[in-house]
């Protein structure tokens, strides 16, 4: 029975370092869409939520407008519509290197996940998750909050931004 076992373990070794090794050649950008896929279905049930390979020109041109920033639809990992006839004009766009939101009433804003120290969900209801503020918490001491986009589990992006941290920065997750 032991060498079954031994048999065994050598395949599953040698299959991990297979794995390891294919996961190291995908691309980084690919890794991150790849990170927005596995959360897509959880971010919101009401707004539609987009891989970049999904958004239609007109969202596209819409949000890219909306934004104050030069952003490269290349660089796109996801982009959350939150508008209710799904025209692109609001909502949350995450790029290789920063999340950008717009709102309904606000200004655009942006924030490079490198320059997050941390990030919180703060809010009283917990049992609505939508309802809640995502908080900021940058490396230069300010701190950034973004509360009016509902329908949108706060958690999950939290989640999400924290990991597509730790993919650009694999030594500050260990």
């Amino acid at each position: 029975m032991g060498a079954f076992f031994d048999a065994l373990l050598a395949v599953a070794k040698a299959t991990a370092e297979t794995v390891a090794e294919v996961v190291d050649s995908v691309p980084l950008h690919d890794k991150k869409v790849g990170l927005f896929i596995l959360n897509k279905d959880q971010i919101s049930d009401i707004y539609q939520v987009l891989t970049p390979s999904e958004m239609s020109g007109k969202q596209w041109q819409n949000i890219s407008a909306k934004l104050e920033y030069s952003v490269s639809f290349d660089t796109v990992i996801g982009f959350v519509d939150s508008t209710i006839f799904h025209n692109g004009k609001n909502g949350y766009l995450f790029t290789d290197d920063a999340v950008y939101y717009q709102g309904i009433l606000s200004e655009p804003e942006m924030i490079r996940y490198k320059d997050i120290k941390s990030m919180k969900v703060i809010g009283k209801n917990k049992a609505n998750d939508s309802d809640r503020s995502l908080v900021f918490i940058l490396k230069d001491g300010d701190q950034n909050v973004w509360n009016d986009s509902y329908a949108v589990n706060k958690t999950v992006v939290c989640n999400l931004i924290n990991a597509l941290i730790a993919l650009d920065n694999p030594e500050q997750a260990e």
